[in-house]
């Protein structure tokens, strides 16, 4: 592939459906792309991560679009660690442009700068650090981390093909009773960006009782393209890991617990005053929102779906003890709203 040229990478099947592409490349067992997403990696002949993307049909503003016959194109090519801000169904009346340029291509401002956003405790002796980005593989020789009070680091290591987080394992056990301050500086975004030293922390969490969290926020109907979502804020003095709980779905009369999903597979640290927000997809509600960043929001794979006629949700522990229950309904709008689609309803 020559500086500046176009490749479609296809099936050998289809090499003669693409008459206008600058190369086309078939190949043998090419794999199905799924239409809700999936994650797409690019290696070179050495197994070394050349590019990673994680699609989403979240990213399709069009619903019609959105049904198929239209691809995902990258708007600005020169800033191709963005994500879902930097790309969009395409324009072309074919619905696609293969091996050739995009259709909506354009110039963007870059997002957000790269920055860690938040800590996942693992085990008695591995943590996890999240970036609002992906970290440049290329230039990993400069960084720096620094626990205080210190901790002997034994291997930190980017997590892929996401690369939008690093494990950092420890020579001995965490300590409890204590909160660490993790200092990180020298990583680099795509565009090659040193990262402004910045400081989190963490800590061996607590277990969660009743009262340690409320449901601050809920979105039961959300705009098209939305998403469902149930905002926690931590009340307690406690550090609490998202491990603990178990969210429902209620009766909004008897309070019968209808579905539940347990987030024991998500280790994030909520400090005293946080927040965060539980949905089947954050990114979906980050781009019609203002938000903190991707920092404040957790994914939940089997998020129950939030009837719009009114129910009931709940925050359980592991023993099934409720840490915080709500009841909704439409009712509890303001009344002279004339369409509530989209609008949340807040703890007051």
């Amino acid at each position: 592939i020559l500086p500046n040229e176009y490749a479609l990478i296809t099936s050998i099947d289809f090499i003669e459906s693409y008459p206008t592409a600058q190369k086309v490349i078939a190949i043998e067992g090419f794999p199905s792309l799924t239409n809700s997403g999936a994650d797409l990696t690019l290696k070179n002949s050495n197994g070394e991560l050349i590019y990673q993307i994680t699609y989403s049909d979240s990213w399709y503003a069009s619903t019609s679009k959105k049904e198929g016959g239209w691809s995902l194109e990258m708007i600005d090519v020169s800033q191709p660690c963005a994500g879902r801000e930097n790309w969009k169904e395409a324009q072309a009346k074919e619905g696609g442009t293969p091996g050739t340029p995009n259709s909506v291509q354009a110039t963007i401002a870059f997002p957000d700068a790269l920055k860690p956003v938040s800590v996942s405790y693992l085990a008695n002796n591995v943590i996890s650090v999240l970036f609002n980005g992906k970290i440049n593989l290329s230039k990993l020789n400069d960084y720096q981390v620094n626990i205080n009070p210190n901790l002997e680091i034994n291997s930190i290591v980017p997590l892929l093909p996401s690369a939008n987080q690093i494990e950092i394992s420890f020579q001995d056990i965490i300590p409890s009773g204590q909160v660490f301050e993790i200092s990180i500086s020298g990583f680099y975004d795509c565009a090659g960006n040193a990262i402004e030293p910045t400081t989190l922390q963490f800590g061996i969490p607590d277990s969660v009782a009743n009262g340690d969290l409320v449901i601050n926020e809920i979105l039961y109907d959300p705009n098209t393209g939305g998403e469902d979502f149930v905002e926690l804020l931590n009340v307690s003095n406690k550090i609490i890991s998202l491990s603990e709980l178990i969210l429902t779905r209620e009766d909004e009369i008897t309070g019968d617990i209808i579905s539940n999903v347990n987030v024991k597979d998500n280790f994030r640290l909520l400090f005293p005053n946080e927040y965060i927000v539980l949905s089947a997809k954050g990114e979906s509600i980050r781009g019609q929102y203002t938000t903190p960043g991707p920092g404040a929001f957790a994914d939940v794979s089997g998020f129950p779906n939030l009837v719009t006629d009114g129910g009931g949700v709940g925050i359980y522990n592991q023993k099934y003890v409720a840490i915080d229950r709500m009841t909704y309904n439409p009712k509890m709008h303001f009344k002279l709203l004339d369409n509530t689609k989209g609008v949340s309803l807040e703890r007051v």
